[in-house]
């Protein structure tokens, strides 16, 4: 079995992170995003989608004919991203980057980063320049859209999971232990990919609303919300993931 440190994650299980994914409602996602952006009155053109992975949620904004490019910090995800890209016949920038350094030439009507990614970052100063970098690169009045997992989600087990079936080429084993203290998720991830045995290490940060909005404010952002997701209503102690709205 093969064992997969952290910094090489997303490389190691980007050829099947799409079959993995496959669940994975781009389409819900999509939508929200629309009715987020017409309850705050906005109509972006360009989008700036952040940790993008394969870039099948891109895709479905562009489809839509929004303006989008994006950016992921893993060069294999990014490959197959582009592969993506092309299959559709799309002109969609894709580059490698990391989220805390994140640099372009040009600014966006809005910024999104979507699937927990913004929990990836276990220290508060590369959240507080994350969003620094975010504000930096949004248009006046632009949105900066965002979903994290609650500690909810972390206590309750939701990364305990388990899926095998003879007849795909896929199979995996997750095993979580969350840090009270810390706040800090670990996740021991055993993938069977084509009969080879993966095994890789996953963590996540859960951070309050409070901090999130805090470090927002403190970026320069003047308008927040942050609601249930795929909702429009405040979170409650038993929500699984929330989802950010900070207008610049």
């Amino acid at each position: 079995m093969e064992q997969i440190n952290s910094n090489s994650v997303y490389n190691t299980i980007a050829p099947f992170y799409d079959i993995l994914m496959s669940h994975v409602p781009y389409s819900k996602w999509s939508n929200y995003l629309d009715d987020i952006f017409s309850k705050k009155k906005l109509k972006p053109h360009t989008i700036l989608d952040m940790c993008c992975g394969t870039a099948l949620f891109t895709i479905f904004l562009a489809a839509k004919n929004y303006q989008t490019c994006g950016f992921d910090l893993s060069e294999e995800m990014i490959h197959i991203g582009k592969e993506n890209v092309k299959e559709f016949n799309l002109d969609i920038d894709l580059k490698c980057q990391n989220m805390a350094s994140f640099s372009y030439p040009i600014t966006f009507d809005a910024v999104v980063c979507f699937f927990d990614s913004i929990n990836h970052l276990l220290n508060e100063s590369e959240v507080s320049k994350t969003f620094e970098l975010v504000y930096e690169h949004l248009n006046p009045g632009g949105a900066f859209v965002f979903d994290m997992n609650t500690e909810h989600a972390f206590a309750s087990g939701m990364f305990n999971q388990t899926y095998h079936d003879p007849s795909d080429i896929l199979s995996y084993e997750w095993k979580s232990c969350y840090n009270h203290i810390s706040k800090v998720i670990s996740v021991d991830m055993i993938y069977t990919f084509h009969q080879e045995k993966i095994l890789t290490k996953h963590y996540q940060k859960y951070y309050s609303t409070n901090q999130i909005c805090t470090f927002l404010k403190n970026c320069g952002f003047k308008e927040i919300d942050v609601f249930e997701s795929y909702t429009f209503k405040p979170p409650s102690p038993f929500s699984e993931r929330v989802h950010f709205v900070a207008i610049k």
